[in-house]
């Protein structure tokens, strides 16, 4: 946990508010954008769809070797996935933050944010 978590840890509330000012996370632009759109799938209680984080991530300008990013967007959106999955609103495994309504909320705070 870092410093500024554990002064909120009795706060719970605000302790979230600044998790959700953190996302999406990544190490380059590019993991950044893949975040937002992962965060818009699952604020919006879609399933996760490579295909769908491809095509925006396209039409934004991301390509590998001249294509869309198809089979690499889904590694980029990873950091903000597993965010959402290690802050323990996904118990139910890999593939369901859609089903949780606590990923949800917070994903809606992070774009809010």
């Amino acid at each position: 946990m870092t410093a500024a978590g554990r002064k909120l840890v009795a706060e719970p509330v605000a302790l979230v508010h600044h998790m959700a000012g953190r996302l999406p996370v990544g190490r380059g632009d590019h993991e950044t954008d893949a975040g937002w759109v992962a965060l818009l799938q699952v604020a919006a209680g879609q399933e996760r769809d490579g295909d769908a984080v491809a095509r925006v991530l396209g039409g934004i300008g991301w390509r590998v070797a001249g294509e869309l990013p198809t089979y690499d967007a889904g590694f980029w959106a990873r950091p903000t996935r597993g965010v959402l999955s290690l802050a323990g609103w996904n118990a139910d495994g890999i593939g369901v933050l859609r089903h949780d309504p606590r990923a949800r909320k917070l994903a809606q705070l992070a774009l809010r944010a």
